[in-house]
Parts: C-alpha cells; sequence; structure tokens
C-alpha cells in the first residue's frame, strides 16, 4: 500500500510538472515571437521623422538632414538615427541583424549594459560593436570574456564593446548588432551614404523639448527644411518633414493578423495539453481513492466525519499541486532554455517567466486541484460512480492524446511529402552569394560590370559547374507575387528576375519557345510557367502572345514557356511563374548562384575576393534555406507528437 502511494505522488506530481511546464514553454516561446514593444525611456515624447517632398515621400530620411535637424536644439532635445544591413557574423553562413546607429542612440532610448559598455557620444572607437543579450547568449555561449575580444563582421576585424541588458533589442526590428553610424565606412569602403542627399534609406526618432507638440514641432521644421532644400535641390521641390507618434512604430514582430493566428493555435494547443494533463490527474486520483476505500470505511467506523477526510484530501492535494507547480517551473525553464540556446530563433525567448505566466502556473495548479481533485474525491465518497468517471476520464485521455498524435502524424506526412516532392528544380550543392553593392556606393553600371566579372570568374574555376544571376532567391524569404484577375483566378504568381543561364543552373526545361537572349527587357521579353499559360491561355502554346492577357497597360511578349517549378511557396499549390530577363538595371539587386563541386563552398568567395577584395560577400547553401523553410513545421510535428506520447 506504502508503495501505491509513492508511486500514486510521483505520477501526480509528473503530470502537473509536465502539464504546467510545457505551458509555461509554450507561452514564453509565444512571449518572445510577440514581442512586446521595446520599453524605453519617456517613449511617449519620441517622434518618427519621414522627409517628404512636392513630388516624392519616403519611409526614411537623409543621413545630412537629419544632422541638419539634430542641430534645431529649440525644438527637439536630440535625434537618433539607424540604418539597417544584413551581415555574416565570423565563419557563418547565416546573416544577422545589423543596425548603424548614431552616438546618443542608446542613451536616448535608455538602455544600459549587461556587461562592457555601450555606445556614447564621440567614444566610439572604429571597429567597436555592442551585441544584443539574446544574441550573446545564443551565438556565444553566455561565454564571460566576449566583451574586449575580438571578431569578424562581415569580414573586418571588430571589438566587442558592450552587450546590452536582457529585453532591449532595439526600436524597429529585432537587432542582434549594433554598429557606429560615423562608422559605417569601415565595413563598406567607398559607400556614399554620408555623402549622398538623394538617399533616404536611414530611420530616424526625435525627442520632443517639454512642452513642444508634435504639431508645433512640425510647423517649427517647415521655414529650415524649406530653406535647406533651396540650398540642396537634391531634396526635391518644396521638402518638408512629417512627424509621427513614435509608438505607431516600434517594433512589432508580426502584423495583427498573424499575431491573432498565432495566439489562437498556442492557446488551442495549451488549453489541450492541461485538459488532458487534468484528465489524467483525475484519473489516478479516482484509480486512487478507489484503492482507499477500506481506509475511507475504517475512518468512518473510527468516527472521522466526511468534512475530515476531505480536509485530508486537501492537504495531500496541496502538497502535490505545490510540488507540481515547482517541477512545472523548472521544466519550463530548462524548455525554454533549450529552444533559446539550441534554435535559431528570430527572436528574444525570456528563459524566467514573468509574473503573469507565474500567476497563470499557480491558477493552473489549483484549478487542477479543486476541480480534477476534489470533485472525484466527493463523488468517490458520495456513491458508487467511480468506474463511470474512470471511463469518461480515460476517455478524454485519450482522445486529446489521439487528438495530438493526429496533428503530430499529419504534419509529418506533410513534411515528409515536401521533402521527397519534385519542386520542379534542382537545388542540391547550389550555393547563393549576396551583397548589399549598395552599400558600397556602387552605381548600376559599375554593379553590372561587378556581377559580370564574377561570373566570369565563378565560371572559369573547375570547382563551380553552372552560374547564374537573380534578383530573387529561390527558397528564400523574399517573394515578389502578382494576381491577374480573371485571367488566371486563384492563381498566385512568383515573379522571377533571372539571366538566361538561370533555367539551366536549375534544370528547368523549356517545354516550349526560347531562353533569354541580348536585346530581350523586361519590357519586350516575359516567361512563363506551363500551369500560367494554361489557365491563363488554355494552352502552351501562346509564344508570340501578349503577357499579361489581358492589360491597359503596357505588355511583353511571351518568348518562352517552362516547366512549373515551387521556388518560393513550397507548399502551396495554387502557384505559378513568370521570369523577366536581367538589365543592367536590375544589377545592383542581384546575386549569383553556382553549383559547387565536393562541398567546396569557399570558392565562390575565392572568386569574389579576386574581382573586388574591398567588398565582402555572404555566402550559404541554398540546402540551408529548404532547412529552414522546413524547421517551423518539423519542430511542431516533434511537439505536438511528443506531447501526444507523453
Amino acid at each position: 500500500m506504502v508503495e501505491c502511494r509513492y508511486f500514486f505522488a510521483i505520477t501526480a506530481v509528473a503530470v502537473l510538472t509536465l502539464g504546467i511546464g510545457l505551458n509555461l514553454a509554450l507561452f514564453q516561446v509565444l512571449n518572445g515571437a510577440l514581442a512586446a514593444p521595446p520599453k524605453l525611456r519617456a517613449p511617449e515624447t519620441l517622434v518618427r521623422l519621414f522627409q517628404n517632398g512636392k513630388s516624392n515621400s519616403s519611409s526614411g530620411i537623409n543621413y545630412n538632414v537629419a544632422q541638419f535637424v539634430d542641430s534645431l536644439e529649440t525644438i527637439f532635445t536630440g535625434v537618433i538615427t539607424e540604418h539597417g544591413a544584413r551581415m555574416s557574423w565570423q565563419d557563418t553562413p547565416q546573416l544577422f541583424d545589423v543596425r548603424f546607429v548614431s552616438s546618443n542612440y542608446f542613451d536616448e532610448l535608455g538602455a544600459v549594459a549587461a556587461q562592457g559598455r555601450l555606445f556614447h557620444e564621440g567614444e566610439e572607437a572604429i571597429g567597436a560593436i555592442v551585441l544584443s543579450h539574446d544574441f550573446w547568449r545564443t551565438q556565444l555561449g553566455s561565454r564571460a570574456d566576449a566583451v574586449g575580444s575580438t571578431v569578424r563582421l562581415n569580414g573586418r576585424p571588430v571589438r566587442i564593446a558592450g552587450i546590452t541588458a536582457p529585453g532591449f533589442h532595439g526600436v524597429l526590428n529585432v537587432t542582434a548588432i549594433w554598429a557606429p553610424m560615423d562608422h559605417i565606412e569601415y565595413f563598406y569602403p567607398g559607400s556614399p551614404f554620408k555623402t549622398d542627399w538623394n538617399n533616404r534609406a536611414m530611420r530616424a526618432f526625435a525627442r520632443l523639448r517639454p512642452g513642444v507638440s508634435m504639431r508645433a514641432a512640425q510647423e517649427s521644421l517647415r521655414a529650415p527644411i524649406s530653406e535647406l532644400g533651396r540650398t540642396r535641390p537634391e531634396m526635391g521641390a518644396e521638402p518638408w518633414i512629417e512627424l509621427a507618434r513614435g509608438s505607431n512604430h516600434f517594433r512589432r514582430s508580426r502584423d495583427e493578423s498573424e499575431t491573432t493566428i498565432i495566439l489562437a493555435l498556442t492557446v488551442g494547443i495549451g488549453i489541450l495539453v492541461l485538459s488532458i494533463a487534468c484528465a489524467n490527474l483525475a484519473s489516478l486520483m479516482v484509480s486512487h481513492l478507489s484503492a482507499r476505500t477500506q481506509e475511507f470505511q475504517m475512518r468512518a467506523n473510527l468516527g472521522a466525519g466526511r468534512i475530515r477526510v476531505l480536509r485530508q484530501l486537501l492537504t495531500e492535494s496541496s502538497l502535490l499541486v505545490a510540488a507540481g507547480i515547482v517541477g512545472g517551473w523548472l521544466v519550463g525553464y530548462a524548455a525554454a532554455k533549450t529552444i533559446a540556446t539550441q534554435t535559431d530563433a528570430p527572436f528574444d525567448i525570456p528563459l524566467m517567466p514573468d509574473w503573469r505566466l507565474a500567476a497563470g502556473a499557480v491558477a493552473v495548479g489549483w484549478v487542477a486541484l479543486l476541480i480534477v481533485g476534489l470533485v472525484p474525491a466527493l463523488r468517490s465518497i458520495r456513491n458508487n460512480s467511480r468506474n463511470r468517471m474512470q471511463r469518461v476520464l480515460v476517455g478524454v485521455q485519450v482522445t486529446g492524446s489521439c487528438v495530438l498524435m493526429l496533428v503530430a502524424g499529419t504534419l509529418t506526412a506533410k513534411f515528409r511529402e515536401v521533402a521527397r516532392a519534385d519542386l520542379g528544380f534542382q537545388f542540391d550543392n547550389v550555393a547563393v552569394l549576396e551583397v548589399s553593392l549598395n552599400e558600397y556606393g556602387v552605381t548600376p553600371e559599375a554593379a553590372s560590370a561587378y556581377w559580370s566579372a564574377l561570373r566570369d570568374a565563378a565560371a572559369g574555376d573547375p570547382r563551380l559547374q553552372g552560374v547564374a544571376l537573380a534578383t530573387t532567391v529561390p527558397l528564400g524569404r523574399s517573394l515578389n507575387e502578382a494576381s491577374f484577375g480573371d485571367d488566371a483566378p486563384n492563381l498566385k504568381v512568383t515573379r522571377m528576375t533571372v539571366d538566361s543561364a538561370f533555367f539551366e543552373l536549375f534544370r528547368i526545361p523549356l517545354v516550349a519557345g526560347r531562353n533569354f537572349q541580348a536585346g530581350d527587357t523586361r519590357a519586350n521579353a516575359v516567361i512563363i510557367s506551363r500551369r500560367l499559360a494554361e489557365q491563363m491561355y488554355g494552352s502552351v502554346n501562346v509564344v508570340g502572345q501578349a503577357f499579361p492577357k489581358t492589360s491597359e497597360g503596357a505588355r511583353a511578349t511571351i518568348v518562352g514557356i517552362a516547366a512549373d517549378a515551387k521556388l518560393i511557396k513550397i507548399m502551396a499549390t495554387n502557384t505559378a511563374e513568370s521570369y523577366s530577363p536581367m538589365t543592367p538595371e536590375s544589377m545592383n539587386g542581384a546575386l549569383l548562384m553556382a553549383r559547387v563541386n565536393n562541398n567546396q563552398l569557399d570558392a565562390l568567395r575565392l572568386a569574389a575576393n579576386r574581382v573586388n577584395p574591398s567588398i565582402t560577400p555572404s555566402v550559404r547553401w541554398m540546402r540551408d534555406d529548404f532547412e529552414s523553410r522546413m524547421l517551423a513545421p518539423k519542430l511542431t510535428s516533434l511537439a505536438a507528437g511528443a506531447v501526444g506520447l507523453l
């Protein structure tokens, strides 16, 4: 009997621990994925700056214009600026979000350092960077000697000056690394970022002076900005600065529709997991009470009333619940830490639950005690309906577990189907080389020369078989999609800009017509996929016809029909493709792809270094992009299956 009680206690605590722990981890991940706006100093006084004009508008501001606004000390106490880039870290192919920021960035936002120091006006040295706490934890393994060490960022040696406190990730985007705006040329030699008055890629916030309203500040800016525009015609006709409330533009990790879907899914899984855990606990309680019938009868014979028996059960259950809450907290912490350190989640996952999650864990434990602990006890003492209740509880357990296993099985089958499916193109051993030539101040003409030289250098390397240029990488996150209404109802068309070598590199056959050739432009030539031709025209024999089928604007001529290929949306069924030819004007946004022999990825880096050693591109395997696309369904199926089995 004693052994049975020990077994019951251990099993009950384990059930509560898993139920509470898995839900804590689940909602900690959700808390990171749907990160709230950043905690900043006096956010109500921050406004976003937009540079507009009579004939143009933008989502940013010019560097020199922002400096000019910062000099108007009667309106703002300070202007903070940032400019985003994607850079390689050490020797990893993965790119991370880097922000070049003004020297007053951290001071104005109220950020503090967990280790080392942050940037301060006039103090930052060339090659100094600041890491986010999450990046330091996941990429450097929380190394105690990280501050002061030298690493490589985008191929350049840099020194880690400090690490931000947990929870600070920037204003507009979840940022991994910060570098000084004043030293952008160190990473991009020849960059015209600070001299080109036409460049409005920078983002800026300003802090209003006490007593100055947003409307008053905007009106006060009109005269000085208009005067600046007369001396700088590059700003366009009638320039002006628009102000917007800063809180409307603070970082959001997901849009509203995505947030609703993710929240509903997470809450649904959480309720299901808790329901199974509670049903397990209730079933255990009923079985345990059934085994203690003689004990209760003996106590009744000795004069113990029902209240006294319930008090004893309440005491026992309270101890079990307390142990389950503590155990659940530890499991939640361990699970969150594992996810944070073993995955490349693009958001910070808090290791310790906040007070709301802590209160939720306690509430769940006591609900489990009251509903699935004492209620079965009352019914067991009151009558002999234990068997019926036990059957109901077992049914709930089995049903919930089956639902989770069904979800896991469906996702796993879908994952295996996609992994084995013919996507219509072959990306084995294909590597991608990317670099933002705009950051280096490369003109469109110079960009065309750079990519042509790099293509020739790669084509002459025996380790590289097949080289192609495009503006969008297959299996990537970037998507240029179009719909053509009644011409192709319910069909989403992925639009790609590629050169003639693209189809051969990815083994996409042309089923009709010809490939791109010299003289083809976006305006006069297009290649469409078989599915698009069949849905829009009802046949693949459409070479020479205008595309799209009906349009009031200019239309290109169909020169070829390509086989179907799921280049971006690999799980979708209602997609088709259209291809436009690369032109000199599109070279500034180009990237290069090559099939590499024997996994010699460095062959591409060396080819780029021979062409221009001052430009540092990033290189990665396309299969890594595929694995990244498959990571979410794989983890979801594994989690659902594991919970169902548990």
